[in-house]
C-alpha cells in the first residue's frame, strides 16, 4: 500500500519519514566522523539553480552586524573607532606578523546600504526600466535570532500602456521570503492629490499578530486624509507551487493576456516576482515579505532595509517580542524614536521623506549615524533559541543558535604547506568581491610564513592557472603575480566546474596541503548540483578548503558547506574589519566532530551545513522536535577534545511566534533534503515548502485572478508519493542523467544502446565546423551596456571577428552572469555559440533552460544538437528518447524533427560502426521505432528564442520561387512542413534535389504577442546539406529587432 499526501498538508506520514531521514542524517554521521577517507565524504550537497538581476554594483540587502566591545547601550551613535576605519582602507597587516585570532570574534558593523525593491517594465521596445515607487511602508518583527520584514509598495505605471513588470527584490544573506500578495484594483487615479497619494500611511502601523500570520491581511478600502476614498480591490495572496509547475501555469495564463503573478526564487538571495497587467496610468500594489537570521554576539546593530535614495515616503514601522533584549533603541537620522509598550513588546514607528542620491551623499559622506538603526544589548548571545507549533506536526519545533565556547580549543596551529588559491574573475566580482578577494590574497600570503610554496587558478566561464607552476612565497613572486592579476578584465560567467577540473587534472595541485575559494559561489555556468560536484570531485573535497564572506554578501552556502565540511571553515569578515585576523583564520585548529547523541526528549534534529569540525567561538544554527510534552532539550556533541553539551527549554514560548519558529525549522530541514537532490526527498521538501510557505529552486509563489483558476491548473489536487524516499536516502550515489525531467520514461532498449554508445569510440554524426582555438583573453574588457543584452551580445560578436575567441566567450556568457535564468537571453547565447561552432559550452546553456522548463520540448531539441555537434551521441540519444515522447504544447513540431534528428543519428552509427555493439542496437531501435533514414538532400531548421511570436521561415529557390507559409511547397520540390505561430520553433525545408545554383534563406520576424516584451529576438538556423560522405551542418544565428512592418532578414545569402 503507498503512502499519499497532500502537498498542502504535511501529516503524520511526513514526519515518519523524516525522522526516517533524521536517523540516516545521524548514521552518515557517525560514519563520516569516524574515518578519514576520501571515500566516506558524504555523496549529497544541496544544489541551488538560480537566476541573478544585476544591475549596478551598489547597494546591498538590509544589514546586520555583530559587535563584541560590550559597549553600553547609550553608544549606539558613536562612530566607528578610527584604527577599525583606518584597518579597512589599510586591509591588512605588516608583513611578518602571525598572530592568530578567529574572526568569529571580531566582526565589526556591516554595510547598511540598501538598494530600493523596483518594478522593472519594457515599454514598448525599449530595455526595462523601474516605474516610479510611491509609497514604501516597511513593518518588522525581531524575535531573538529572527527577523521577519513586510514590505507594502505602490508603483506608478505613468504610462499610457498596461505593462508586463518584474519585481526585484534583494534579500539579505539567508533570508527567505514568506508571503505575496497583490490587490487586484488601481487604488487611486494617477493624478490624484499629495494627500491622496499618502493615503497608505493613514492606516494604523501593523501590529506584531498580523505581521506574523500566515496569511497577511491589509485593509484595501479607506479613506484618505482628504476624505478621498481609495479601493485598491481584493487582496489576493499567493500559493506555494511546484517551481516548474509555477513557470507553465504563468506562461499559460499570460498567453490569454490576464492578470497572474509568479515569485521565485531567483538564487544568489534574489526574489523575483513576474507581474502582469500593470494598468495604464495607475498605481500597483503589492505585498511582500521574508524572513531573514539575525546573527549577533552581545550586542546587535540591525540596520532596516531603508535605502539611502529613497524613492517615496517611507515609514518604518519596528515590533520587539519577548525579553530577548535588557536595552534597546531606534534611531532614525541622529533622532532617538520614542518606544511604546505593547502586549508582546516595545514598538517604534516613524515615517521619513524620500531622499535624493545627490543629498544622500551630501549628508551622509562618511557618517553613518543619521541612518536608521536598531540597537540593542543581548540577555545571552550564547544560545538563542525560538521554538512554537503546528498543528499538522507532532511535538514543539525548535531553532536554536549555539556558539561555541572560546575555551573549547587546544590552542593548536596548523602549517597551511603548499596552498592552491581558486580566483574568482568573472563580471558579478565587479562588486566588492573582487576587491575583497585580492585583499584577502595579499594578506594571507605576506602574513601566513608556513605558505612555503602557492598556485593561483583564476577563473570566470573557463579556469586558467596563473601561476604556471609552484611559485616560492617570496615578496618579489608575489609582486609580479599581483601585477599580473591586476591586468585582468572582469568578465563573464561563474564556472566552479572548470576551475575544480584545472585543479584536479593537474597532479602537484591536486596533492597541495590546503585549498581556498576566494569567490561568492554563486554558479551561473556548468554544473551547479553540489552533489554530483562532491561525487566528482571526492578525493580533493576531502582537503582542507577555506571559504570567505564579506558583510552583507550573499554566497552559496550549499557550495561552501560541501568544500569545508571535511576539515575546512567558512570565515566571515565583516566591512571595516581589519583583515589581519580573518587571514589567519585558517591556521586555527577545529575539534572534530565525532558523533551527536540527544536526550529522550528529542525526537530528531539536524545542524546546518553538518559541519565536520568545530572552532572555539562558531555559532552553529540547529533544528530540533521535542515531544509535545517537553520543554526542555539535551543535546551532546562528542569533539575530538571532549564532550560539548547543549542544554535549553522553550518553556512559555509565546503562541505568535509558532509560524515564525515553524519556517525557521523547516527552512533547515529542507535545505538539508535538498542536499540529497533525489526525487523522493525534493517531494518531502516540496510539500513542507508549501505548508510553510519557503520558496526555493522546488517552489514558488503564484498569484491567479480567481479560485477556480487554481482548481483548472490543478495547484491544490497535486499529490506526491513518499514511498521511495528511505531507499533513497540509503542509495544517494546516482546516474547523473536520472536528474533530467522524464529520464524514468526511456525504455530498457534504448538504454542498452546509450550504454553501448558511451564505451564505443565517438561517432561522427553530422560533419561539422570543428570549435575554435581559445586565448585566454583575460586582458580584453568588452565595451557594452550591461544593461541591455544587445549590447553584450554585440560586443562579444566583434571580439569574436577579431579572432579573440576567449575573450569573446568570456563576455558573451556575462549574458548568463546577469540574466542566469532569463530562458530567452539563455537561448540567445547557445544559438550564438552554436554558430561560433563553440557546441559544448552551448551544450550547457540548453541543459540550464531544460532545467529550467522542462515542459518545452523545444529545449531538448536544441541541447541535442549541440550534443550531437560536439561529438557526444550517447548523451544526445537520451534527450531526443526524451522529445520523442513529448505530449505537451506543440508535440506537433517537437516529434516530427526529434525523430528526423534521432534518424540521423542511428543511421550515422550503423555506417560508420558496421560491425560494432552500438551499430546493432542502433538498427534494432530505428525499426523498432520506424525511422527510416533521411534522403533530403536540403533540410532547414528554423529555431527562435521567444515563445508567443511568430517568427517565418522563407527560401527562395534559384528560379525565383520563394516557399514560405502561404506557399509551402514549389515546382522544384521544396517543402515548408508547417507554419509556427505559437512561439520558439522549429520550422521545418527540406528539399529532395539539392540545386546546382544557390538559395536565399530568411526569416520574417512579425513581433510577439508575449506580455513579456517584444525584443530581442534571436534566430538559430541550421542548414543541412547531405553528400556522398555523410551530412554537412552549418550553424547561423541572428539578432533580430521588432518593428511595426514585416520585415525579413537575410540569415544565409547563398546556400549551396
Amino acid at each position: 500500500m503507498k503512502l499519499r499526501i497532500s502537498t498542502r498538508i504535511v501529516s503524520l506520514f511526513s514526519i515518519i519519514l523524516l525522522a526516517a531521514c533524521t536517523q540516516i542524517i545521524r548514521d552518515s554521521r557517525q560514519a563520516d566522523y569516524t574515518t578519514t577517507g576520501a571515500d566516506d565524504a558524504p555523496q549529497y550537497e544541496r544544489s541551488e539553480d538560480y537566476e541573478e538581476y544585476m544591475e549596478e554594483a551598489s547597494g546591498v540587502s538590509d544589514g546586520q552586524s555583530t559587535n563584541r566591545d560590550r559597549r553600553n547601550i547609550q553608544d549606539a551613535s558613536v562612530a566607528q573607532d578610527e584604527s577599525e576605519s583606518k584597518a579597512a582602507v589599510d586591509g591588512h597587516q605588516s608583513e611578518g606578523d602571525t598572530s592568530i585570532e578567529p574572526a568569529e570574534h571580531l566582526r565589526s558593523e556591516e554595510s547598511p546600504a540598501v538598494r530600493a525593491p523596483e518594478l522593472l517594465a519594457r515599454v514598448g521596445d525599449q530595455n526595462r526600466k523601474p516605474l516610479p515607487l510611491r509609497s514604501h511602508d516597511i513593518a518588522i518583527v525581531v524575535a531573538g535570532h529572527r527577523v521577519r520584514v513586510v514590505q507594502d509598495l505602490v508603483f506608478e505605471n505613468i504610462h499610457a500602456n498596461n505593462l508586463s513588470g518584474e519585481l526585484m527584490l534583494e534579500l539579505p544573506d539567508g533570508a527567505t521570503p514568506c508571503y505575496l500578495g497583490m490587490f487586484q484594483g488601481n487604488g487611486m487615479t494617477a493624478d490624484a492629490s499629495d494627500a491622496t497619494q499618502r493615503a497608505l500611511f493613514a492606516l494604523e502601523p501593523l501590529p506584531a499578530s498580523a505581521i506574523l500570520n500566515e496569511q497577511i491581511d491589509l485593509p484595501a478600502a479607506y479613506n484618505a486624509p482628504d476624505n478621498t476614498a481609495l479601493n485598491w480591490g481584493e487582496l489576493r495572496p499567493a500559493r506555494m507551487v511546484a517551481a516548474v509547475q509555477g513557470r507553465q501555469v504563468y506562461e499559460s495564463v499570460t498567453r490569454q493576456r490576464i492578470d497572474p503573478a509568479l515569485a521565485e526564487w531567483a538564487g544568489a538571495n534574489k526574489f523575483s516576482t513576474r507581474i502582469f497587467p500593470i494598468p495604464a496610468n495607475s498605481y500597483k500594489r503589492v505585498v511582500v515579505a521574508y524572513d531573514r537570521p539575525l546573527r549577533f554576539d552581545e550586542v546587535v546593530r540591525y540596520y532596516p532595509p531603508i535605502p539611502d535614495n529613497r524613492q517615496a515616503p517611507t515609514r518604518i514601522t519596528i515590533h520587539s517580542l519577548g525579553d530577548n533584549w535588557s536595552e534597546s533603541i531606534f534611531q532614525i537620522e541622529g533622532q532617538t524614536i520614542a518606544a511604546r509598550t505593547t502586549d508582546t513588546g516595545l514598538s517604534w514607528s516613524h515615517t521619513i521623506q524620500s531622499r535624493s542620491a545627490t543629498t544622500n551623499s551630501e549628508n551622509q559622506q562618511g557618517n553613518q549615524n543619521t541612518r536608521p538603526l536598531w540597537y540593542a544589548k543581548a540577555r545571552s548571545a550564547d544560545l538563542q533559541i525560538l521554538a512554537g507549533s503546528d498543528a499538522s506536526l507532532p511535538g514543539k519545533l525548535v531553532h536554536l543558535r549555539y556558539r561555541v565556547p572560546e575555551d573549547r580549543t587546544d590552542n593548536r596551529q596548523r602549517n597551511t604547506g603548499n596552498a592552491v588559491f581558486l580566483l574568482d574573475v568573472s563580471q558579478s566580482t565587479r562588486t566588492n568581491t573582487f576587491q575583497n578577494s585580492l585583499r584577502m590574497l595579499r594578506t594571507i600570503l605576506e602574513n601566513d610564513d608556513s605558505i612555503s610554496e602557492f598556485a593561483v587558478i583564476v577563473f570566470d566561464v573557463r579556469a586558467q592557472d596563473l601561476s604556471t607552476g609552484w611559485t616560492a612565497n617570496e615578496a618579489a613572486t608575489r609582486n609580479a603575480l599581483f601585477q599580473k592579476i591586476e591586468a585582468i578584465k572582469l568578465e563573464g560567467a561563474t564556472n566552479v566546474t572548470a576551475a575544480l577540473d584545472l585543479l584536479n587534472n593537474t597532479v602537484a595541485y591536486r596533492n597541495a596541503q590546503s585549498f581556498f575559494l576566494l569567490s561568492d559561489g554563486q554558479i551561473t555556468w556548468e554544473e551547479d548540483r553540489t552533489a554530483h560536484l562532491q561525487a566528482r570531485y571526492a578525493q580533493l573535497l576531502a582537503k582542507p578548503w577555506f571559504c570567505y564572506s564579506y558583510g552583507n554578501q550573499s554566497v552559496n552556502r550549499g557550495l561552501f558547506y560541501m568544500l569545508t565540511r571535511s576539515g575546512g571553515r567558512i570565515i566571515h569578515v565583516a566591512d571595516g574589519q581589519s583583515l589581519a585576523a580573518p587571514a589567519g583564520a585558517h591556521r586555527s585548529g577545529g575539534m572534530r566532530m565525532e558523533s551527536i547523541t540527544v536526550g529522550d526528549t528529542v525526537m530528531d534534529y539536524t545542524i546546518a551545513g553538518d559541519p565536520g569540525q568545530v572552532y572555539a567561538g562558531q555559532t552553529l544554527e540547529m533544528a530540533l522536535r521535542l515531544k509535545p510534552d517537553s520543554d526542555n532539550f539535551q543535546m551532546n556533541l562528542q569533539l575530538e577534545t571532549g564532550p560539548l553539551v547543549i542544554k535549553g527549554s522553550v518553556q512559555d514560548s509565546p503562541a505568535v511566534l509558532n509560524q515564525l519558529a515553524g519556517r525557521a525549522w523547516a527552512g533547515l530541514y529542507v535545505d538539508r533534503l535538498l542536499e540529497w537532490e533525489d526525487g523522493a526527498a525534493d517531494e518531502v521538501a516540496l510539500a513542507l515548502s508549501q505548508h510553510f510557505a519557503l520558496s526555493n529552486r522546488l517552489a514558488s509563489f503564484i498569484i491567479l485572478e480567481t479560485d477556480a483558476e487554481y482548481k483548472l491548473y490543478a495547484i491544490e489536487a497535486n499529490r506526491v508519493d513518499l514511498d521511495a524516499l528511505h531507499s533513497a536516502a540509503q542509495s544517494r550515489a546516482r546516474d547523473s542523467e536520472a536528474n533530467i525531467a522524464r529520464y524514468e520514461t526511456i525504455p530498457a532498449e534504448a538504454l542498452e544502446l546509450i550504454a553501448a554508445l558511451r564505451k564505443s569510440e565517438a561517432s561522427r554524426v553530422w560533419q561539422t565546423t570543428p570549435a575554435p582555438g581559445m586565448n585566454n583573453g583575460l586582458g580584453i574588457q568588452g565595451n557594452y551596456n550591461e544593461k541591455e543584452l544587445e549590447s553584450i551580445a554585440s560586443a562579444a560578436r566583434r571580439l569574436r571577428e577579431q579572432n579573440e575567441n576567449g575573450a569573446a566567450l568570456r563576455v558573451l556568457s556575462t549574458v548568463v552572469e546577469l540574466r542566469p535564468r532569463d530562458d530567452r537571453a539563455l537561448r540567445m547565447v547557445g544559438f550564438l555559440l552554436m554558430e561560433w561552432n563553440m557546441y559544448t559550452e552551448a551544450a550547457h546553456i540548453f541543459a540550464r533552460s531544460r532545467q529550467n522548463r522542462p515542459f518545452e520540448g523545444q529545449n531538448y531539441l536544441l541541447e541535442s544538437m549541440a550534443l550531437i555537434s560536439a561529438g557526444r551521441p550517447a548523451d544526445a540519444a537520451i534527450r531526443l528518447e526524451i522529445a520523442l515522447k513529448h505530449d505537451g504544447r506543440m508535440n506537433e513540431y517537437i516529434v516530427p524533427i526529434a525523430r528526423k534528428l534521432y534518424a540521423d543519428l542511428l543511421f550515422a552509427i550503423q555506417s560508420h560502426n558496421a560491425d560494432s555493439i552500438a551499430a546493432d542496437l542502433a538498427q534494432k531501435r530505428a525499426q523498432a521505432l520506424g525511422l527510416t533514414e533521411n534522403t533530403a538532400q536540403g533540410r532547414l531548421l528554423l529555431f527562435w528564442n521567444m515563445d508567443d511570436s511568430d517568427m517565418d521561415l522563407h527560401v527562395r529557390e534559384p528560379d525565383g520561387f520563394e516557399v514560405y507559409y502561404e506557399k509551402p511547397e514549389s515546382p522544384a520540390g521544396g517543402k515548408l512542413f508547417w507554419d509556427n505561430t505559437a512561439g520558439l520553433g522549429p520550422e521545418l525545408y527540406e528539399i529532395a534535389a539539392f540545386p546546382t545554383d544557390s538559395m536565399k534563406v530568411m526569416a520574417n520576424y512579425y513581433g510577439a504577442q508575449s506580455v513579456e516584451g517584444r525584443a530581442p529576438a534571436t534566430t538559430l538556423l541550421g542548414a543541412f546539406r547531405s553528400n556522398a560522405n555523410g551530412i554537412q551542418v552549418r550553424w547561423y544565428s541572428q539578432i533580430l529587432e521588432a518593428s511595426g512592418e514585416q520585415k525579413k532578414v537575410t540569415i544565409i545569402s547563398s546556400w549551396k
